[in-house]
């Protein structure tokens, strides 16, 4: 078998570590763990026209983004460390936002990759990898965590409801793990 080598080229290089089938069953799999998260941490009730929040979606709407210790810690403990998933799963999570994510956001998750050389590079992306995660990773629960506070900036919940179309839209943004990261780097850069 024929070693991979990194080319500074973070998505070319994880095509070649995980066949397309993998990749695809990564993405779906993100997809329905991220619609599951938010549904549960977020969804009151669900009828034909509107959405009803959960008192934490509610706080986190009127934190307007404003990250607060009480907020992260009902996350964690009431849904994160409750959601029981597997190796795969979580790697599944990783691949799916490693895949979708720019390389300027790479040196966040990765330690040393910035200051790293090429060959470097690649053996920390394989390394990140190869490791049995049994739980997600620091960076996967923040990532998640901020996720949770934007979505809920986004809606407009102030008589009790949100309108199921403004919702879904808002919803099918937030759990699409590559579109998320693809509009956020985008606006971001744009901001500058």
């Amino acid at each position: 078998m024929e070693r991979v080598v990194y080319n500074s080229d973070h998505k070319a290089f994880i095509r070649s570590l995980f066949s397309p089938s993998f990749m695809k069953e990564a993405e779906v799999t993100t997809k329905k763990l991220l619609g599951h998260l938010f549904r549960k941490v977020l969804v009151n009730e669900r009828t034909d026209s509107y959405v009803y929040p959960t008192p934490l979606l509610q706080s986190l709407n009127h934190a307007l983004g404003d990250r607060r210790y009480e907020l992260d810690s009902e996350i964690r403990t009431g849904f994160l460390q409750k959601l029981n998933l597997t190796s795969t799963e979580i790697l599944h999570v990783i691949v799916t936002d490693f895949i979708t994510m720019e390389d300027p956001q790479l040196e966040t998750y990765i330690p040393l990759f910035a200051d790293a050389d090429s060959q470097t590079q690649g053996v920390l992306l394989e390394e990140f990898f190869t490791d049995q995660f049994d739980a997600l990773p620091a960076y996967v629960e923040e990532k998640l965590l901020a996720m949770l506070y934007m979505f809920a900036c986004e809606l407009d919940i102030s008589d009790g409801r949100s309108a199921i179309d403004c919702f879904d839209e808002v919803f099918d943004l937030y759990t699409d793990l590559g579109a998320y990261n693809t509009t956020r780097f985008s606006a971001s850069l744009l901001s500058k």
